[in-house]
């Protein structure tokens, strides 16, 4: 998906391939929160530009941190810190989405329906930003 991003970028613009990216990613969640497994695999082929959709937001962060003299170990190291609290975080709040969402409101794709409207809100926010 980077290499075929990268391609896209040239020729969609940062801002479009963000878009375009992001709504792919949402693609495979959407997959799985109607059509369970199966879904979830046509949604992940479908979406395969999902997996690359940090490369336009990384090189906006990328150019603002160089307008901003922010050198380039200080943001790789900001952002790598930011990445690892992510994956201390992320596993413990999904799992807490699907025994609640199982618990409360006897359904298992909580943490899908997170993910669509995580996704959705930062295709909102790069629209904006980028």
């Amino acid at each position: 998906a980077n290499v075929v991003g990268s391609q896209m970028v040239v020729k969609l613009g940062i801002r479009k391939y963000t878009a375009l990216a992001t709504l792919s990613a949402a693609l495979s969640p959407l997959g799985a929160s109607l059509f369970s497994f199966r879904g979830l695999v046509v949604g992940a082929i479908l979406g395969f530009l999902g997996s690359a959709q940090m490369l336009g937001v990384t090189a906006a962060l990328v150019a603002e941190g160089a307008k901003s003299d922010v050198s380039q170990g200080k943001l790789a190291g900001e952002r790598s810190s930011f990445l690892a609290l992510m994956k201390v975080i992320g596993p413990i709040w999904y799992s807490m989405l699907y025994v609640k969402g199982k618990k409360f409101l006897g359904v298992s794709s909580l943490p899908f329906l997170f993910n669509i409207m995580l996704g959705m809100t930062a295709f909102g926010i790069s629209q904006y930003y980028l």
